[in-house]
């Protein structure tokens, strides 16, 4: 599943926890009532559509998003260029790897 070369970074002086962020994430951008944990780190976020999923650098306040299609990934940066404007108070989008690490 390729990853998105952008992701959600949580501000120091935001009051958002993870968790938080990846529910308005999905409500916001996706239209899903709730995310699901997958396994440890990784939800599903899209209305369980499979497509789309977040993985969770607790650590790092950093919300990573890969899609099941290449096809898809310029659209779900999109929303995440949306989202991250949205909520400047709150969040920030910084570069990652293909791998969703931050470079």
């Amino acid at each position: 599943m390729p990853y998105c070369s952008t992701a959600i970074k949580l501000r120091d002086e935001c009051d958002w926890s993870v968790e938080k962020a990846l529910a308005a994430i999905g409500k916001e951008m996706f239209n899903a009532e709730t995310v699901h944990l997958l396994d440890g780190d990784s939800y599903n976020i899209d209305a369980g559509l499979n497509d789309v999923r977040a993985i969770v650098n607790s650590d790092e306040q950093l919300i990573c998003l890969f899609c099941r299609y290449q096809k898809d990934v310029a659209k779900v940066e999109a929303k995440l260029a949306d989202f991250g404007s949205r909520h400047s108070d709150e969040c920030t989008l910084v570069a990652v790897d293909h791998k969703g690490m931050p470079k």
